[in-house]
């Protein structure tokens, strides 16, 4: 539920935060909540896409330390 989407914004933003990135939420219409981070026009869509999985692989890493 939203509950758990708040918990789980907590600790992105703490890893965004160690990271040294900025992020900005946005809701999209009842399907979820988005984080929006700026990055430079020089990456590429691979170089992007492998960062996004990075990133959320080590949620999920953070996600089962904090909730376990």
């Amino acid at each position: 539920d939203f509950r758990d989407a708040v918990a789980v914004a907590h600790v992105l933003r703490a890893l965004l935060d160690e990271l040294g990135i900025v992020g900005w939420p946005k809701t999209s219409g009842g399907r979820g909540v988005h984080v929006y981070v700026r990055i430079e026009p020089r990456w590429g869509f691979i170089d992007v896409r492998h960062a996004a999985i990075a990133i959320g692989r080590e949620l999920d890493e953070a996600i089962g330390r904090t909730w376990s």
